[in-house]
């Protein structure tokens, strides 16, 4: 067999091992890349910490430019990030977040999406209603970063409780409960690390420009 197919071969067996998404090329000169990040902080009232990246189902939805509500869904990598390529030209938000904390199980973080702004509420289960009016993030020409976002909860006798919801256009020196330090910038930045030779990168570069 070839070395560079064999090569080929180990670097995707080892990207499916990690978690690492695959970011289908545009499709058409209009459709539009949404991204972002979601980490999850749980922690117990026996202090037992457990911060999770991978696996969170986010629920994002869309008004289009033709009048259109769409809701789409997206899974979190290794490392906390999604990507929605190939979306129609619109507003789109984050309207959910399934997760699931083995001292939890599964539960979903829910934002109305109220007009003049709205936060996340929990809600047992997995299930919720999309639609609303508010989209607090602007599209940089056809990329969408809907930003970093960390949640941090907190389990007491089994009843959550929501201890901070935090967004971030770029980390930077942002501590989380375990004490990892995260320094990785703009959302923007890690798919552009990640795909080098995606058509998207000099739409990710231009939105980078307008951060």
């Amino acid at each position: 067999m070839n070395k560079r197919i064999v090569l080929s071969i180990a670097l995707l067996i080892l990207a499916c091992a990690q978690g690492v998404q695959n970011l289908d090329e545009p499709n058409s000169s209009e459709s539009m890349l949404v991204i972002g990040r979601v980490i999850i902080e749980g922690q117990t009232d026996y202090n037992i910490t457990e911060i999770v990246r991978k696996g969170n189902k986010i629920g994002i939805f869309g008004l289009t430019e033709a009048g259109e509500q769409v809701h789409y869904y997206a899974y979190t990598d290794a490392n906390g990030y999604f990507a929605l390529p190939n979306v129609p030209p619109g507003q789109y938000a984050i309207q959910g977040v399934n997760a699931y904390i083995h001292q939890v199980g599964t539960y979903t973080l829910y934002n109305p999406l109220e007009q003049g702004g709205s936060v996340f509420r929990f809600n047992r289960g997995e299930y919720y209603t999309f639609g609303g009016e508010y989209f607090p993030f602007q599209t940089r020409g056809r990329v969408l970063s809907l930003q970093n976002h960390i949640f941090r909860i907190m389990l007491v006798n089994r009843s959550l409780r929501p201890l901070g919801h935090q967004i971030y256009p770029r980390l930077e020196n942002v501590e989380l409960l375990d004490g990892t330090v995260l320094n990785d910038g703009a959302v923007e930045s890690y798919y552009i690390d990640l795909f080098p030779s995606s058509a998207w990168v000099s739409e990710l570069e231009k939105s980078l420009q307008n951060l």
